[in-house]
Order: structure tokens, then sequence, then C-alpha cells
């Protein structure tokens, strides 16, 4: 399963940030995907509170902020969110792009419980 992966790598970089900050527990753990990832969310969220059981981030809220796909029209230049799967410019009818976002995962932030 992709989000079992992308779990286990959140994990990983969550208790490495935790020994890096000399902390014990996360409160709170802010996520950005984007939307070309095709997560489940309900499945991710399932499995973030089964795989966090035991580390630093067992106590933890994960916040997930989804990015729409932006494209930039290769002939014009215009960026657009595309409607549906043909990415289509809504200036000059060209078809396809360059994806400038959509297709990341980025752990934004991390937050300590200071208890």
């Amino acid at each position: 399963m992709h989000e079992l992966s992308i779990i286990t790598s959140l994990i990983e970089q969550v208790e490495q940030i935790c020994k890096e900050q000399e902390k014990s527990t996360v409160s709170k753990i802010v996520l950005r995907i984007g939307s070309l990832e095709y997560i489940n969310t309900e499945t991710f969220l399932f499995m973030f509170e089964q795989a966090k059981e035991g580390t630093c981030a067992e106590k933890a809220e994960l916040n997930m902020i989804i990015e729409p796909i932006k494209i930039r029209c290769r002939k014009c230049s215009e960026i657009y969110e595309p409607e549906d799967t043909i990415w289509l410019c809504p200036k000059c009818n060209e078809i396809g792009g360059e994806i400038i976002q959509g297709s990341e995962i980025i752990l934004e932030s991390v937050y300590f419980d200071d208890n």
C-alpha cells in the first residue's frame, strides 16, 4: 500500500526530529500532500493511528493539507488547475504541461508537547 510507505517514512522522520530536538512527545504533525499522490485520507489517517503506537508521535494529531494540482502550460506559461484528467490550458487550449504543484509530500511542522 502506498499510504503505508509514506506513513512509515513520516514516523521515521518524526522520531529523528524528536531525537535531534531532545523531545519525547509530539502533539501535532502537519503534512502537506499533493493530490497527485492519490492518498485515501480515511485509510491514511486510520493507518497513521496504528503506526504511531509506541513512538514519540503516539499522542500526536495529524493535520493533512491536500494540495491541488497546478500545471504550467508549456506553450503560453499560464498556470492553471485542471478540472479533469485531461490537462487543457484554459488560455490557449494546449494539452499537457509542467506539474508545478500536486506531487509533493512535505512534513511541514512538528509540534512538541511541553509537558
